[in-house]
């Protein structure tokens, strides 16, 4: 039973569109503007960097907190089939599908790099705190989110496998490879633009 609570719940809450309800509340629908994608830097790059910067907090907070309430949950049942560990990151990663693929908005969504974020402040914040500034020390000199969204996500399975941030369990090291994977198919058309010179830098409109 715990087990369908962490899926429910986790889909749920990663589900919840926050940049795509933050534009409409502004008239907007990201769908129609920018890159088309309802995630925080279309948000941020069609109105401004505060809303942009909002919507990440709240993407990120619905990661966490997917993993927190999976471990909540576990402590109502004696029968659970998964350990703790393994629960939240099965309210994890459900968290970031429900992102990616969510119901409020026909199964679209954006590229579930805030959710993991937040993901992983629940599984291992030290270690994300180091991606955080891998993150920032990309875009800086470069100025593209994707480039250093990939950087980022290909450098968090990375640090946990040498042990910079501190000891992480195998599950979490395997669970971050599949983030790393998802990130980087979600970034496909980011990735093919890069090579072609033709992705715009954050700031610039299409």
């Amino acid at each position: 039973m715990s087990l369908i609570l962490v899926i429910i719940v986790g889909y749920l809450l990663g589900s919840l569109p926050f940049s795509f309800w933050l534009g409409k509340a502004r008239g907007i629908d990201l769908r129609r503007v920018g890159s088309g994608n309802i995630g925080a830097t279309n948000l941020a790059r069609v109105l401004d960097a505060r809303w942009g910067f909002l919507a990440f907090i709240l993407d990120g907070g619905k990661g966490f907190l997917a993993v927190f309430l999976a471990g909540y949950i576990s402590t109502f049942f004696t029968d659970n089939i998964m350990s703790v560990p393994m629960l939240k990151i099965t309210g994890g990663i459900i968290s970031i599908l429900g992102h990616n693929w969510s119901i409020w908005v026909k199964f679209k969504g954006g590229k579930g790099v805030a959710t993991s974020a937040g993901v992983f402040v629940g599984l291992a914040p030290i270690t994300l705190l180091i991606v955080l500034g891998i993150w920032v020390a990309v875009f800086i000199p470069f100025g593209y989110v994707s480039l250093a969204s990939l950087v980022a996500a290909i450098s968090l399975p990375i640090l946990m496998l040498a042990g910079i941030g501190g000891k992480v369990a195998l599950p979490i090291i395997i669970f971050s490879c599949i983030v790393t994977v998802l990130i980087i198919i979600r970034h496909r058309l980011n990735i093919k633009r890069l090579i072609q010179g033709r992705e715009n830098k954050f700031g610039r409109r299409r």
